[in-house]
């Protein structure tokens, strides 16, 4: 009898010790999940998926592993002032499986403006983590609401000029070329 009850005191304590503590994202090892720039458009839902704006960060706790269902209130993507139309949005929901965040292309159709750091930034407000965002693209590059010829007259300076990237890149890859003209008149002509 004694034998079953250490025995059974010794599977109890294992199947506490195996319970995971609720994990925690460590900042260094969490991180944009590329194209790390954001992107908004007053027309984001009216052009083909391939051509719409979101934005994912993923979260990595101090083992490797992602940090599952970490709640959306304690995350936020800022777009400050002096960009144009500043805002502050937390993401869709809670972390995913993979320990992804996600804003979806709904939060970001609206008007844009291009802008350079201090861009953008992720908070993890718990942990007090800040991951930075290199710039915020936009078709709608004075943020007024309306892609027009004179925000194609901004992009084609930045295309055929040394940039600046948040005016040029518009497909977030990092460089300013062919393709992002093709993003441009997505947006342009969407209805």
């Amino acid at each position: 009898m004694r034998r079953y009850a250490i025995a059974a005191i010794l599977l109890a304590l294992l199947s506490l010790a195996a319970e995971p503590a609720s994990a925690q994202p460590v900042c260094g090892m969490s991180f944009i999940i590329p194209p790390t720039p954001v992107g908004r458009s007053p027309k984001n839902l009216e052009v083909p998926v391939a051509f719409q704006y979101a934005f994912s960060i993923a979260l990595v706790d101090a083992f490797g592993g992602p940090v599952v269902g970490y709640p959306a209130a304690f995350v936020t993507l800022t777009i400050p002032a002096p960009c144009a139309n500043p805002v502050v949005l937390p993401p869709a929901g809670p972390s995913d499986p993979f320990g992804v965040m996600t804003w979806p292309a709904a939060m970001f159709d609206t008007p844009g403006g291009a802008c350079v750091a201090p861009a953008a930034f992720v908070t993890i407000i718990p942990i007090g983590c800040v991951l930075a965002v290199p710039y915020v693209t936009s078709p709608d590059e004075d943020g007024n609401g309306i892609i027009t010829l004179s925000d194609l007259g901004s992009f084609q300076a930045a295309f055929v000029g040394p940039g600046p990237l948040a005016n040029g890149d518009l497909n977030r890859d990092g460089v300013i070329g062919l393709a992002d003209l093709g993003f441009f008149q997505r947006h342009f002509v969407a209805p």
